[in-house]
């Protein structure tokens, strides 16, 4: 039986050869552009990308979640660490503070390990 992490790489590379056809005849100036107004505005709906399109890339190649999934969250970091990922970005919400505490206790010494 194939885990879900052993068939993420899978995942992704399906998903990015689907953006090609997904967004065929889009420049790329004019995507990133559609991507940071849509940030800037904290809308639903980037504008000029297909929804499919966004959903694919939030599924495939973000990781949210709370306290409650954390555990399940460094695991999915430390399968990327083993595959040789050695660097993240990470947006904090909400309290940032604890935010910053709760890696520094919990997800950075999970992965160092």
């Amino acid at each position: 039986m194939v885990t879900p992490y052993e068939m993420h790489p899978y995942k992704i590379s399906r998903a990015l050869a689907s953006l090609n056809e997904l967004w065929h005849g889009i420049s790329r100036t004019t995507r990133q552009s559609h991507f940071f107004d849509a940030y800037k505005k904290g809308a639903d709906v980037i504008e000029g990308v297909p929804e499919e399109l966004a959903n694919k890339l939030v599924e495939n190649l973000s990781i949210a979640g709370d306290l409650g999934d954390l555990d399940q969250r460094i695991a999915t970091l430390q399968h990327y660490r083993d595959l040789g990922l050695d660097e993240v970005a990470l947006k904090l919400h909400g309290d940032q503070e604890h935010a910053i505490r709760v890696i520094g206790s919990q997800l950075l010494p999970a992965l160092q390990a």
